[in-house]
């Protein structure tokens, strides 16, 4: 009787590690689960401090640092799936790791967009107007979004995984492309001297704004292709089994763009830059109405 109760607890730890292993494709380490936590709160916090502290800052900031608490939840899940591995709880947890990278992008378009509004261009042509490349990029966000999270939740059937990773391929691929068009149409208003704007106490915002920008699409490109080529192996039978691989490529590539998102508010006029500015111009009117041969009386 007493070797039965000695041995249940290793068989009990044998299949746990077996079920973990069955997922990861490597053994997570629970460490790291906690790190990951402890990164992503600090990041909250940090996005809604740079947030609060410039009134007036765009409104989509202001969704930037949920994605930071999806990123949380998503470890919370890993820490349990750790501790309890169940497929319910693991495909929640992969579900809320695609999601932040998505709505991240929408935010990333949004950044772009509000540059052209800043710059209010009066063209014709629809790559000027912010409303048209603001849907173009929306819409094309959440089809990319639906299809990664549908083929997320399916993975894990083995009756739809093949369904599922055509989703996922799909979605991937799509995400791909437009983050490629998204970093053309950036370089485009980079280059063109006609999309400008300008901040009190800052030298050349749209710049700096846009050096950002390319910062945080290039993370996103790179997370983007790691999980093609994640999925690409899991449907030749292969797996990525080394687990540096999923910090290095993945979270920490969402964990740049959150900080490099938390310096976006400093390059954008907020409530006070924008009543500045509107005096400036003012002054500049006035002083412009005199003709260059006026001079007033001693």
């Amino acid at each position: 009787m007493s070797s039965n109760n000695n041995t249940s607890p290793m068989l009990a730890d044998q299949e746990k590690d077996y079920l973990l292993y069955a997922m990861f494709h490597y053994m997570p380490s629970r460490p790291l689960a906690c790190v990951g936590i402890a990164v992503f709160v600090v990041l909250f916090l940090y996005l809604v401090y740079s947030i609060r502290r410039r009134p007036g800052t765009p409104k989509f900031m202001i969704r930037v640092p949920l994605l930071a608490i999806f990123e949380l939840v998503a470890f919370a899940l890993r820490l349990q799936v750790i501790n309890n591995p169940e497929t319910g709880t693991f495909t929640a947890m992969s579900i809320f790791l695609l999601i932040p990278s998505n709505l991240l992008s929408l935010a990333n378009y949004s950044c772009l967009v509000h540059i052209i509004k800043l710059a209010n261009l009066q063209s014709e042509k629809f790559y000027y107007r912010p409303g048209i490349i603001s849907k173009i990029f929306t819409t094309s966000t959440l089809i990319a979004a639906i299809l990664q999270a549908t083929g997320g939740g399916l993975i894990f059937n083995a009756s739809s995984r093949n369904a599922a990773l055509v989703l996922l391929f799909l979605g991937l691929a799509f995400q791909l492309i437009i983050l490629i068009c998204y970093a053309f149409t950036l370089n485009h208003v980079h280059s063109n001297p006609k999309f400008d704007y300008h901040v009190l106490g800052q030298y050349n915002p749209k710049r700096k704004a846009i050096l950002v920008l390319y910062i945080t699409t290039s993370a996103l490109i790179v997370r983007n292709v790691y999980r093609i080529a994640q999925y690409g192996f899991i449907a030749v039978g292969q797996q990525i089994s080394d687990e540096w691989a999923f910090y290095v490529f993945d979270p920490l590539m969402t964990a740049i763009c959150f900080v490099v998102f938390g310096l976006i508010p400093n390059f954008f006029p907020n409530e006070q830059s924008r009543v500045d500015h509107t005096e400036d111009i003012e002054v500049s009117a006035q002083s412009s109405s005199y003709p260059s041969s006026y001079k007033p009386n001693a």
